[in-house]
C-alpha cells in the first residue's frame, strides 16, 4: 500500500520498503507542482517493492516462451510503467546492488526445487535504463548471467535510443520510465519492451566489475572468477547440478567378493530347496556386482559343489557370446553351440541352410525344422538303435518310412551330429551356452545362470505382403474346415482372424508415409490370441512355440522348404494386448517377449547376475518380489569428463557433409590420440567405429614372418596393438585394458529413428512379465524428441546433443541403457583390482545419467583440449552474433516505425531507413568500416547517444525470419497486405480471439511440424490432416496446421478453422450488454 500527499506547490509519496514479506524502511519521494521528482529520503533499511498489475490489465505476450513473467527494475517509476502496459506483476529493486542480490537470492533458492518446478518458475526480465554511466546495465547483465547459469530463465530489455524510436530521457539517459512522462502510448512501450527482450542478448555490455556488495554490508559470494565459470557453462556446456545425485556407497573389493560368493550359495541353498517342491516358484536374483570381483570365478567354483552334485542338480550358464563360454568350458562345463555349417563342428547341421531361413522369418528350427528334416530322422534310427533297438522298433521304422516318403534311403542319409550335440546338452549336469541359444526344454529342472547382458524381447517388422500372404492361407484353411464340418468354434476363430488381417491392411494403409499407433478391437485380437493357444495345447509345434496355423513353414515331399512366412501371430498379439503397435516406413512393427522372460514370470529358477542390468530385468525382478543384491566394488579410477563436444557419428558419414568434412573430423581424432600418448601400450583408445576405420586402426603393417607389427594408419603407428577399439565390439567382455589409461570418445546409442521400436520391445518384455504398467507408458504419437536437455550425472548438469523423448519414464529407461554402455567400458580397466589410479578420459557422448549408481563419480568437467580447435558452439558465435545482430536492426527499424505511429511494411522500413542516411549524411557521418564506436552493432550496443552510421535495408531473408520469429508479439503492427499478409491477418484474428500467448504456442508447433517433417509436401500434407482428419487437434495445433500452411501459400483460399468462432464472437459483441471489461477476459 502506498501514500501520496498532494498540496499546492508540492507532492509527497511514501512507500513501504520489504525483505522476506517485512517492512524494513520507508521511502519517501517528493515532487514539484509539474510531478517532476525533486528529492528521495530514506528511513530504515532499503528493501523492495512488489507492483502488482492494475485491475482490468491482462499479461501480455513478452516473447520469453515463459508461462509466467517478473519485471525487475530499479526505479519504481520503471517498474509502474512496464507493468501497467504488459500486465505482469514487477519488483523495484531502488539501486544496481539490490538487481544483483535479487539474482543471486534466486539463484541460492533454485538449489530446494525440483527440475520440474524450475522449468515452471517465472521468467525475470531485468529493466535496464540506458544510462552513460553503465552501472545498471553491468548489474542487470551480471543478474540475468547468474540466474541463467542457475538455470532459470531470464532477459536483458533496455529501451531504445530516441532516434530508433525510445524516449528522449534526461541528461544521465532514459528508462522505461521515461514513455508515460514524455506522452508515448502504452502499445508503443509494450512492443519496444518485446523487441528489447528479443535481442537483449545482443545489448548487454562485457562485465568488468563483477564482486559489487550492496549496502547492508551482507557477504556475498566473490565472483572475481564468475565470466570463466560462465564460459565453460556456454562452451562446455554443464552447470552445478540443481538436484545432486549422491553415489551408492562402494566397499572395498575383497568384501565384495566374499559377500558375493554367500550370497551366490545362498542362492543355490534356495534352488536345492525348489528342487524338492518344485510347486513354489522360486523368486528371481539379481546380482550386480562390479566388474573385476570375480562374479565368473564364482560360478565356476559351482562344478565342485558336493551339495549340488548329491542333490542332482543341474546348472545352466547363459554368456552373451561363446568366447565368454570358453572361460566356463575350461573350467568343466559342457560347452553347447548352436546349429553351423562347419561339418568339423559338434553342432554341424546338414540342413543348416533350411533352418537358416526359417530363422531369418522368425521360426524357432527345432520345433519347426527338425521334425520335417530327414537328417533328424536318420539320427533318430541311429540314437534309438544303440539306447535299445528292440524296444524302440516302432520309432526306427517310424523314421526310415519318413525317409522313404521324401524318395531317400536312409542309408544314404547323413545323420544330423547337432542333435547329438543337443542330447548330450540335455543330459550333461553344468551347461553353457550364449544366451541365444537359451530354451525351455535346455535348461529343464536347472538352475539358470545369466551372466552378464541377454536379450529381453525381440522386435519384428510386418510388411503389407506379409498381411497379404497370411489371409490367403487363413483363407484356405477356412476353406477347408468349412468344406470337412470342422469345429464350429475354430471356425468362428478363423473368420475373426480374416476380419483382422482387413483391419491391420487397412490401418497400415493409413499411415503410409507417416509413423502412428495403431488400434484394433478387442475381439479380432483375442481370436488370435485364443488361436496361439490352442495350436500350443495341441503341442502341435513345441512346448516353446506360439504359432498360428497359417504362418507355418510348408515342405514338398522330398522334404524341402517351400514357403517361410513370417511369424508374427504371437508378437501382433501381444503387442495389442500392451496397447502396442505402430506403423512405420509402410510396415507395421511389432515386438515379443523372449522365453527368458516367460521363465522367470512363471517362477522357474533364474539367477541374472550383470554389473549393468537391463532395466526391463531390474523391473521385472522387483514386480516378482525377487531378490536384488548390489555387490559395488570400489574402484581405483579418476573419471575425467569433456562436454564440450559431442563427438558424435555424423561428422564421421561423408554422406552427411561430405569427404572434407570427415577429414577435418579424423585429423581431430588424431590429434586427441596424440595428446593422450605417454608411453608406449599405457594408454587404450576406445571411439566409433568410423573413426576406428578412417584412422587406420583396421589394418596392419607386417613383418617377414607374417606377424602384425604396428597399425598400418600413419598416425596410429605408435599405439601398441590392441590397445584401440570401436564401441560395439570392445567396449564389453574383455580385459585386455586393465591397468590402462583409457580414453573413450563418443558412446554407444541407438539411431533416435530407433528408439521407439527399442522402447516398445523392453516395454512388452517388462509387462509379459509381470513388470508395473505404471513404469511403462504406451509411447503416444504425441511424444516428441527433445535436444539440449540438461541431464544430471550426479554433481553436475550435462547438456545432451542427443535428442531425447518428452515423456520422462520412457527417457529415464533409454538414458538408462545409454549409461550401462559406457560404465561397461569404463570396466575394462579393471579399476576394482588395480593399486595404482587409473585415469578415465569420456568425451562427448550422451550424459551419464545415473553413474552414481554404480558407485562411480566424475572428478572433473574440464575444456576440451586446445590441440583439436574451437568447438562448434565457438566457431558458431558469430554466425549466431551476426544473424541477431541483422534482427535487431529490424527491431530498430522497427522501433521506429511503431513510434511514429505506421504500419510495419517493407515500405515503412525503407523509409526509415532513408530518414537515417539522410540524417548521418546532413551530420557529415561516414561507415568507417568497421572501426571505431560508430561501427559497434548500431542500435545493439552500448554507446547511449553515438548517432549511427550509414546503413542498409536488411535483406529479404532476414525480413522473413524477423516476421516469423516477432509475429506472436507485433502481429497488430504488421501489414495484412503483400508476401505475408494473409498470415498477419489470421494471426492477428487468432491472437485477439485466444490470446498472444496461445499465438506464440501456435507459431512453435508450426516450426516443430516443420522441422520434424522430412519434406515441405511431407509438412503440408500432416498439416491439413490435423485440419481435416483429426477431430482431437488442439486450438493450437489447428493454429499451428494452418500457419504452416500460410507460409506455403497453400491454405486453397479454404477459411481458418477459428473463422466462424471469430464471426461468432463479432456478433455477440453488437448486442452484448453486459460489462466490458469482463466480457473481454472471458474471451481472452
Amino acid at each position: 500500500m502506498y501514500q501520496v500527499r498532494i498540496t499546492k506547490d508540492t507532492g509527497l509519496m511514501i512507500m513501504p520498503m520489504r525483505q522476506n514479506g517485512e517492512i524494513t524502511g520507508i521511502q519517501r519521494t517528493f515532487f514539484d507542482s509539474f510531478g517532476k521528482k525533486t528529492e528521495r529520503k530514506m528511513l530504515g533499511k532499503q528493501g523492495i517493492c512488489v507492483l502488482p498489475p492494475p485491475a482490468g490489465v491482462l499479461p501480455r505476450n513478452l516473447g520469453t516462451g515463459c508461462a509466467k513473467n517478473r519485471l525487475i527494475g530499479e526505479g519504481f517509476e520503471t517498474v509502474a510503467a512496464t507493468v501497467q502496459s504488459a500486465g505482469w506483476a514487477g519488483l523495484a529493486c531502488f539501486f544496481d546492488g539490490g538487481i544483483v542480490k535479487y539474482a543471486r537470492e534466486q539463484a541460492e533458492a533454485v538449489k530446494d526445487l525440483t527440475p520440474e518446478q524450475i522449468e515452471t518458475a517465472a521468467a525475470s526480465i531485468f529493466l535496464v535504463d540506458r544510462d552513460q554511466s553503465q552501472a545498471g546495465q553491468i548489474a542487470c547483465a551480471k543478474a540475468v548471467k547468474i540466474l541463467r547459469m542457475a538455470g532459470l530463465k531470464a532477459f536483458f530489455a533496455m529501451p531504445p535510443a530516441h532516434d530508433q524510436g525510445g524516449p528522449k530521457g534526461g541528461e544521465k539517459g532514459s528508462d522505461w520510465g521515461d514513455y508515460p512522462k514524455e506522452g508515448i502510448s502504452s502499445d508503443i512501450l509494450y512492443a519496444h519492451l518485446a523487441l528489447a527482450i528479443a535481442h537483449g542478448d545482443q545489448d548487454m555490455p562485457e562485465i568488468q566489475e563483477t564482486d559489487i556488495n550492496p549496502d547492508s554490508g551482507e557477504k556475498i559470494t566473490d565472483y572475481t572468477d564468475y565470466e570463466a565459470e560462465y564460459a565453460k557453462y556456454k562452451y562446455g556446456k554443464w552447470r552445478d547440478a540443481l538436484i545432486p545425485e549422491t553415489p551408492v556407497e562402494a566397499r572395498p573389493v575383497s568384501e565384495v567378493r566374499q559377500f558375493l560368493q554367500t550370497e551366490l550359495q545362498k542362492t543355490v541353498s534356495d534352488y536345492l530347496s525348489w528342487l524338492k517342491d518344485d510347486t513354489k516358484p522360486f523368486l528371481p536374483v539379481l546380482m550386480m556386482p562390479t566388474t573385476g570381483t570375480g562374479k565368473t570365478t564364482a560360478i565356476k567354483a559351482l562344478i565342485k559343489d558336493a551339495e549340488l552334485k548329491e542333490a542332482g542338480g543341474r546348472v545352466c550358464v547363459f554368456t552373451a557370446n561363446h568366447k565368454e563360454a570358453d572361460a566356463y568350458q575350461s573350467a568343466g562345463f559342457f560347452h553347447f553351440y548352436g546349429r553351423t555349417d562347419d561339418n568339423k563342428s559338434p553342432a554341424f547341421c546338414p540342413a543348416y541352410a533350411t533352418a537358416k531361413i526359417a530363422q531369418e522369418a522368425n521360426h524357432i528350427s527345432q520345433a519347426e525344422v527338425c521334425r520335417r528334416c530327414k537328417h533328424g530322422y536318420r539320427w533318430a534310427i541311429d540314437y534309438y538303435s544303440e539306447l535299445d533297438a528292440e524296444k524302440n522298433k516302432e520309432r526306427i521304422e517310424e523314421a526310415k518310412q519318413k525317409i522313404a516318403e521324401m524318395g531317400d534311403h536312409w542309408t544314404n542319409v547323413i545323420p544330423c551330429k547337432w542333435q547329438s550335440h543337443l542330447r548330450k546338452a540335455l543330459d550333461a549336469k553344468y551347461v553353457v551356452a550364449a544366451s541365444g541359444s537359451y530354451s525351455h526344454s535346455l535348461t529343464k529342472g536347472a538352475l539358470a545362470i545369466f551372466d552378464e547382458h541377454f536379450e529381453t524381447g525381440k522386435g519384428i517388422k510386418v510388411k503389407l505382403e506379409d498381411i497379404d500372404e497370411w489371409a490367403k492361407r487363413n483363407e484356405s484353411i477356412l476353406t477347408f474346415l468349412q468344406k470337412n464340418n470342422g469345429e464350429p468354434e475354430k471356425i468362428g476363430r478363423h473368420k475373426k482372424a480374416a476380419v483382422f488381417f482387413q483391419k491391420i491392411a487397412l490401418a497400415m494403409a493409413a499411415w503410409v508415409g507417416k509413423t502412428g499407433s495403431i488400434s484394433i478391437d478387442k475381439e479380432l485380437t483375442n481370436a488370435i490370441m485364443q488361436i496361439l493357444k490352442f495350436a500350443k495345447a495341441a503341442k502341435k509345434f513345441g512346448n516353446d512355440i506360439d504359432l498360428a496355423d497359417w504362418e507355418t513353414l510348408q515342405f514338398n515331399r522330398a522334404g524341402d522348404l517351400t514357403s517361410a512366412p513370417l511369424r508374427g501371430a504371437h508378437a501382433i498379439a501381444e503387442s495389442l494386448k500392451f496397447g502396442d503397435g505402430f506403423v512405420e516406413d509402410g510396415a507395421l512393427v511389432i515386438a515379443s517377449s523372449l522365453p527368458i522372460m516367460e521363465r522367470m514370470a512363471s517362477g522357474l529358477p533364474t539367477v541374472i547376475m550383470d554389473a549393468t542390468p537391463d532395466p526391463v530385468v531390474i523391473d521385472v525382478v522387483e514386480a516378482s518380489d525377487g531378490r536384488i543384491v548390489n555387490a559395488i566394488a570400489r574402484q581405483n579410477i579418476r573419471i575425467k569428463r569433456y562436454a564440450s563436444r559431442f563427438w558424435g557419428l555424423s561428422e564421421l558419414n561423408p554422406k552427411n557433409y561430405g569427404i572434407a568434412r570427415v577429414e577435418k573430423a579424423v585429423t581431430k581424432y588424431e590429434k586427441l590420440i596424440q595428446h593422450h600418448f605417454s608411453e608406449f601400450g599405457e594408454t587404450a583408445y576406445l571411439m566409433h567405429a568410423r573413426a576406428f576405420k578412417s584412422l587406420g586402426f583396421e589394418d596392419f603393417e607386417y613383418n617377414a614372418d607374417g606377424d602384425p607389427v604396428c597399425y598400418a594408419g600413419e598416425n596410429v603407428r605408435n599405439i601398441q596393438l590392441g590397445m584401440a577399439g570401436y564401441w560395439g565390439r570392445h567396449h564389453r567382455a574383455h580385459d585386455e585394458w586393465a591397468g590402462k589409461e583409457l580414453v573413450i570418445v563418443g558412446g554407444f546409442y541407438p539411431p533416435d529413428r530407433e528408439v521407439r521400436a527399442m522402447y516398445q520391445t523392453s516395454r512388452i518384455a517388462a509387462l509379459s512379465a509381470g513388470a508395473s504398467p505404471e513404469n511403462w507408458p504406451v509411447w503416444r504419437d504425441e511424444i516428441v524428441f527433445m535436444l539440449d536437455e540438461h541431464v544430471c550425472e550426479g554433481k553436475a548438469d550435462v547438456v545432451c546433443r542427443y535428442p531425447l523423448p518428452s515423456d520422462p519414464y520412457i527417457r529415464k529407461w533409454l538414458l538408462a541403457r545409454i549409461t550401462a554402455e559406457t560404465v561397461q567400458a569404463i570396466g575394462r580397466v579393471r579399476g576394482a583390482n588395480c593399486e595404482k589410479e587409473i585415469t578415465v578420459h569420456i568425451y562427448g557422448g550422451v550424459p551419464l545419467a545415473g553413474l552414481g549408481a554404480h558407485g562411480l563419480t566424475v572428478d572433473s568437467y574440464e575444456l576440451d583440449p586446445e590441440c583439436v580447435g574451437a568447438v562448434k558452439s565457438e566457431q558458431d558465435e558469430a554466425m549466431h552474433e551476426q544473424r541477431e545482430g541483422s534482427l535487431a536492426r529490424c527491431d530498430a527499424i522497427c522501433s521506429r516505425v511503431i513510434a511514429n505511429g505506421g504500419t510495419i511494411t517493407r515500405d515503412a522500413m525503407q523509409a526509415e531507413v532513408d530518414a537515417i542516411n539522410a540524417a548521418n549524411a546532413e551530420l557529415g557521418i561516414v561507415d568507417q568500416g568497421g572501426c571505431g564506436d560508430e561501427s559497434y552493432l548500431w542500435g545493439v550496443g552500448m554507446y547511449i547517444y553515438t548517432t549511427p552510421p550509414q546503413i542498409q535495408m536488411p535483406d529479404t531473408a532476414v525480413i522473413q525470419d524477423w516476421i516469423k520469429r516477432r509475429m506472436p508479439i507485433l502481429a497488430d503492427h504488421l501489414s495484412t497486405k503483400g508476401r505475408n499478409g494473409k498470415l498477419v491477418k489470421e494471426a492477428r484474428e487468432f491472437a485477439k480471439l485466444y490470446g498472444e500467448t496461445a499465438l506464440a504456442d501456435a507459431m512453435d508447433y508450426a516450426e516443430n511440424l516443420v522441422n520434424t517433417s522430412e519434406t515441405k509436401e511431407n509438412a503440408k500434407e500432416i498439416a491439413w490432416d490435423t485440419i481435416e482428419n483429426n477431430p482431437d487437434a488442439t486450438t493450437i495445433q489447428l493454429a499451428g496446421a494452418r500457419i504452416v500452411l500460410n507460409a506455403m501459400d497453400a491454405t486453397e483460399d479454404v477459411p481458418a478453422p477459428w473463422k466462424n468462432e471469430s464471426d461468432e464472437a463479432k456478433g455477440s459483441a453488437k448486442d452484448e450488454d453486459a460489462d466490458e471489461d469482463e466480457d473481454q477476459g472471458e474471451q481472452l
